[in-house]
């Protein structure tokens, strides 16, 4: 079984939560902030919706809040945290669909574990933290 064969099966309890107007404007708040290197306010962004859709979406929220907070950790100098976020981000990112909420979870994954593996490896490749881009459906 191949690893893309894999996470379809490891993802198919996980569906899109109902979101309202107020959810996907945290979500894209989240998102703008992130990409913008704003690292901490994407956290807290992502963290207020988490927090209204408990237990719906967990693993996608959780894993995005933990990427963001690796990469505040590699701004600080801590190797240690930077991997530590980027482990518990990839772990639980990889239980999410290739596409969640209008989000290209695949392509952001595959550039985590990049990130992980350099990080793994003493490099922090500051100006190759990866951005978050949209589905086709957008987010």
């Amino acid at each position: 079984m191949n690893d893309r064969t894999e996470r379809r099966l490891n993802t198919k309890r996980l569906v899109e939560p109902v979101m309202c107007d107020h959810d996907f404007a945290d979500l894209e708040e989240g998102i703008r902030l992130y990409n913008a290197g704003r690292f901490w306010h994407a956290h807290e962004a992502w963290e207020d919706v988490w927090r209204r859709k408990s237990g719906e979406c967990d693993a996608f929220f959780k894993g995005m809040i933990q990427a963001a907070a690796a990469f505040h950790k590699m701004r600080e100098g801590s190797p240690k945290g930077t991997r530590t976020h980027l482990d518990r981000a990839t772990a639980k990112l990889s239980r999410c669909p290739p596409a969640f909420l209008g989000v290209d979870v695949e392509a952001f994954l595959h550039s985590l574990q990049h990130c992980r593996t350099e990080a793994n490896q003493g490099r922090f490749p500051i100006s190759h933290i990866p951005k978050i881009t949209k589905t086709a459906k957008g987010y």
